[in-house]
């Protein structure tokens, strides 16, 4: 996560090779396990279940909450805000670079109209 946020504004402007932070990401060890088993990702995701929870009780209900997550892997983040607000509150976009794991995710968001599964095209 910290290194896609990072280098998030240089991806977007085409700036940074997407391409070579992904294989760099690939090959990390956090990778290598399950992101549920990893101690440093367990906190980092409780952390992000924690200020989910409070943006979703605290956001105005003028306005929508918008939320953009790019991963490597799967997420069940989002099934923190179907929990807590209604659909037409927020809208969701999860970035897979990985076809298969797109799929999985477009499979088990399919029924949540505010959540978005995309596939992060990368530049050749």
């Amino acid at each position: 996560m910290g290194r896609i946020g990072r280098q998030l504004p240089a991806l977007l402007c085409g700036e940074a090779d997407a391409r070579e932070l992904l294989d760099e990401l690939k090959r990390s060890p956090v990778a290598e396990m399950r992101y549920h088993d990893d101690p440093v990702y367990l906190g980092m995701r409780l952390a992000l279940e924690g200020i989910f929870r409070n943006l979703a009780g605290s956001w105005s209900t003028s306005r929508r909450l918008r939320i953009l997550e790019i991963t490597a892997g799967s997420s069940e983040l989002p099934k923190i805000l179907v929990a807590s607000l209604p659909e037409d509150r927020f809208d969701y976009v999860l970035a897979l670079p990985d076809e298969a794991m797109q799929a999985r995710q477009q499979a088990e968001y399919q029924e949540d109209a505010s959540i978005v599964v995309a596939r992060m095209n990368l530049p050749h």
